[in-house]
């Protein structure tokens, strides 16, 4: 079986995820702009948010277990020093991968 096909009902299931989240901080951004601001609205928005980002980790983690399961340890040990050293833009300016001990 090939990575690809381990996670691939997964990979399916963050594609449509994603939409989720989208529509999700769509909807906070339209209720945070709205006039007069209604807290509870936009708590409420802000707490789909949450949940869906929350259940895309979820189903990222999942992914990402299912795929490690396949792999070899040469495989997962390649893979962490990518994940690792592939932090982009996001990471903050002192936000070092975690050194082995």
């Amino acid at each position: 079986m090939t990575l690809f096909k381990a996670a691939s009902d997964k990979r399916q299931a963050l594609v449509q995820q994603r939409a989720v989240v989208r529509r999700a901080r769509d909807d906070a951004q339209a209720s945070l702009v709205l006039e007069p601001f209604d807290k509870e609205k936009y708590l409420a928005a802000q707490s789909r948010l949450v949940q869906a980002e929350h259940a895309q980790r979820l189903n990222q983690r999942d992914m990402i277990v299912e795929i490690a399961n396949a792999m070899s340890p040469d495989e997962r040990r390649s893979y962490s020093r990518w994940r690792g050293s592939s932090r982009g833009a996001t990471a903050e300016p002192n936000d070092a991968p975690i050194e082995k001990r």
